[in-house]
């Protein structure tokens, strides 16, 4: 009886934490921004993260791709905190939120700078 419960018990680990992505893995993929102040519905922002730690950034207006930088980014160790590095800067975020089809980033050392995405399907 206890060898079974045993086997019962270490099964229903193996399968959770199968279902667990990492928030690498989470993070992975395009997102679309939905908080944009004063530009308006024909603009679109996303960010493309890869596995291979690059973030390609596109601005789009009115259908067409008016900037693209493409940069890199590192999570750290406990997964809270987004550190991009664009051209020469280094900007740092908190990630508030991440689910598998939501992300919120808050700059670091900004008040009320809150960035939230939403998984985008293109």
């Amino acid at each position: 009886m206890t060898r079974c419960l045993l086997l019962i018990v270490f099964t229903s680990l193996v399968v959770l934490s199968c279902n667990n992505q990492s928030a690498k893995e989470k993070l992975i993929g395009t997102w679309k921004l939905t908080d944009i102040a004063n530009a308006g519905d024909s603009v679109i922002g996303t960010a493309t993260f890869t596995k291979e730690n690059k973030l390609v950034l596109k601005t789009m207006v009115n259908g067409k791709t008016s900037d693209e930088r493409n940069c890199t980014y590192e999570l750290s160790a406990d997964n809270k905190l987004l550190t991009t590095k664009i051209d020469t800067s280094t900007i740092k975020f908190e990630i508030t939120k991440l689910t598998k089809d939501s992300l919120e980033l808050t700059r670091v050392g900004r008040i009320n700078n809150v960035a939230r995405y939403i998984r985008y399907n293109n």
